[in-house]
């Protein structure tokens, strides 16, 4: 049985360059800082998402701030009369 056009035209020539290296000590803690960061930065932008999702809206800040102002008004009139 002979090969087909298609096994040989199929075949990977593989280069020096693609081949996988070994790596360095180096690298390797190059590699362990970069992931090292990037698991704090999620970590970071985890905590905040979460703290901006806790906390309360403007809106309701708002008119939390003015039903005080009112009542501390009419607080301030009653002492006053």
């Amino acid at each position: 049985m002979q090969p087909s056009e298609w096994a040989s035209e199929s075949k990977v020539e593989e280069h020096k360059d693609d081949v996988a290296r070994l790596k360095s000590p180096d690298d390797r803690v190059d590699q362990f800082g970069i992931r090292t960061a990037l698991f704090v930065l999620c970590v970071a932008f985890f905590t905040a998402a979460i703290w901006l999702v806790s906390r309360p809206s403007f809106e309701s800040r708002v008119s939390r701030n003015a039903s005080h102002g009112k009542a501390s008004q009419s607080a301030m009139r009653a002492l006053t009369r």
